[in-house]
């Protein structure tokens, strides 16, 4: 009995934290290596978009060109990644006439990330200024990623 009306005592403390607005949880979280220049978050204005949906080729590295890297049409690479389990995927090119009609429909902040060491969301251009990465690109190749996962157990 003593303990429920020790939890109930709490209740009021632990709802103004909750709803403290003034705390920045992300502030106990070390994001001090590489990957603090990561999205950590977005929103869209679209249901069911996802940047994945707007890479027209993805950038495979292959050491074989100058280049460093061959394209690869979105449509292949599930074929290709089966084909030859060992493809390292390094970046994305979207497809700018897909985002520019987005663009047109849902406007400039259709898509927005948080960074992790801000708590505003940025649209593409903002990113693009503040980070000197695309976000889109970033989004996609992390929800690639989550599609095919890369399991080296044992290696």
């Amino acid at each position: 009995m003593k303990v429920i009306k020790q939890i109930d005592n709490m209740n009021p403390l632990i709802e103004r934290l909750l709803d403290s607005e003034e705390e920045n949880w992300l502030e106990c979280v070390p994001w001090n290596g590489e990957e603090r220049d990561l999205p950590v978050g977005s929103q869209t204005r679209i249901p069911g978009f996802r940047a994945i949906n707007l890479v027209r080729f993805w950038e495979v590295l292959d050491v074989a060109p100058d280049e460093g890297f061959k394209l690869v049409a979105a449509e292949k690479l599930k074929t290709l990644l089966k084909k030859v389990p060992g493809t390292i995927v390094i970046g994305a090119q979207i497809n700018e006439n897909s985002f520019k009609r987005l663009v047109g429909t849902y406007g400039k902040r259709f898509f927005v990330a948080k960074h992790t060491g801000s708590s505003r969301l940025y649209n593409r251009w903002e990113w693009k200024k503040s980070f000197k990465t695309d976000v889109l690109e970033l989004e996609a190749l992390k929800q690639l990623r989550l599609q095919y996962p890369v399991h080296r157990v044992g290696r």
